[in-house]
């Protein structure tokens, strides 16, 4: 984020959750009061709006602005900290850091996001602004786009009515999937492997010529778009390379493949059951099953385990399909917005989309490819979940369980 805003190409400008100072004294009152401004004014905005961004955080960087690192004396957050607390008060939340930039030290400060029953917060000590002017005991700043101004009257009463609502009780739950497919219980056996491995080296092969055909004096100086660009000798040895490179990966192989053909997904559901509107609701979902098997989608798994490509068909390697193969593949619209890390090595967290959950509805939280394998079968999967809203103060959690089903064993590939 300094480097963003240091980088003037971007245009960057001031909004009502960033601001930048070239630099502040922080061991004089004049400095303290002027930067104890900035956060007040952050911390005096309203939920509803302050989520629209950066979800509800605001940032004070101090030594950086578009073009040039100006660079903040290093001092102890402690310090720091002690300096501003008489201005700000013991209601605000925020954080200290510093980060180096350019050569520079940027004081960065987070201020935490606002909530409803959060009362107005005044300068608790009279000092002077980063104008010069004089700023009493008591004085309210609102934060607009791009400045940090004296609230008015209509301010006041925003903030009078943000402290009177202390938020609806968060009430809400998470369903799913009852049951989930597991991959064929034998799809990683070695005796499958071989087999499955031999039909497909068979298939692959069987679409060659009695013999190479011998070269033209032509060859290279007219392509069409249909001729196959690779001698019999190439195409054997990349059939070979696929074979063996499988043998190597092949539970990787057998999870995307099983996945691709047989999409084992989970579908999560918020339920707001309520007449309370919860806004930008954020579920985050544990899972008990390794990161390995938990996918966004069939496209995000094959991306992750990387298995060994199978080499076209002969017949297949024409000038339109190496056209096309350079095409980028584009990620599913499940993707976008959604979450998944590892919890470990036994667990998976995934982080849904934020969601405005209007009163008495159901809203798809989104979906979840997992491979599970068959060592799993019939157990009881317990997912936890914890869901927070931007319109209200503290969460929910609950569990949410789902059984593994065994699948039939597959005969000759992988999620036929």
């Amino acid at each position: 984020m300094v480097e963003y805003v240091y980088d003037v190409a971007h245009g960057l400008q001031e909004t009502d959750w960033l601001e930048w100072k070239s630099r502040y004294d922080l061991t004089k009152g004049a400095g303290r009061a002027a930067t104890a401004k900035q956060i007040l004014g952050f911390a005096n905005r309203t939920p509803d709006v302050a989520a629209r961004n950066a979800g509800g955080y605001a940032y004070l960087l101090l030594g950086v602005e578009p073009g040039t690192y100006h660079g903040m004396p290093v001092h102890d957050p402690a310090d720091v900290e002690t300096w501003l607390r008489p201005y700000v008060g013991d209601k605000v939340l925020y954080d200290i850091d510093y980060v180096t930039a350019g050569g520079k030290n940027v004081l960065f400060i987070t201020v935490d996001p606002a909530q409803w029953g959060d009362d107005i917060h005044s300068m608790r000590r009279e000092g002077v602004d980063d104008e010069g002017k004089s700023i009493p005991l008591g004085t309210v700043f609102v934060r607009k786009p791009g400045k940090t101004d004296r609230a008015t009257a209509i301010d006041v009463d925003r903030l009078t009515e943000r402290a009177r609502r202390q938020g609806a009780t968060l009430a809400l739950s998470v369903e799913v999937d009852a049951s989930l497919p597991a991959l064929p219980g034998n799809c990683l056996d070695d005796e499958f492997r071989d087999r499955y491995l031999a039909e497909r080296q068979r298939a692959l092969l069987a679409g060659l010529p009695a013999a190479s055909v011998a070269p033209s004096i032509l060859d290279g100086l007219v392509l069409s778009p249909n001729d196959e660009r690779r001698s019999r000798e190439e195409f054997e040895a990349s059939v070979d390379d696929f074979v063996e490179a499988t043998r190597e990966a092949w539970s990787r192989f057998a999870i995307v493949e099983a996945v691709e053909q047989r999409k084992p997904a989970l579908q999560f559901t918020l339920v707001n059951a309520t007449d309370e509107n919860y806004e930008a609701v954020q579920v985050d979902l544990t899972v008990p099953l390794p990161y390995g098997v938990v996918f966004k989608s069939a496209h995000e798994a094959s991306e992750r385990l990387e298995p060994p490509t199978e080499p076209l068909g002969w017949g297949m390697h024409t000038l339109s399909s190496l056209v096309a193969a350079i095409r980028p593949t584009q990620p599913d619209r499940r993707e976008l917005g959604l979450s998944i890390e590892p919890d470990g090595a036994r667990a998976t967290v995934v982080r849904f989309a934020p969601l405005h959950a209007r009163p008495r509805t159901r809203h798809s939280l989104g979906e979840l490819i997992v491979a599970a394998l068959p060592v799993v079968v019939a157990e009881r999967v317990v997912a936890t979940w914890r869901a927070t809203s931007a319109s209200t103060r503290g969460e929910v959690m609950g569990q949410v369980s789902f059984t593994v089903e065994p699948s039939p064993d597959v005969p000759g590939s992988v999620g036929a």
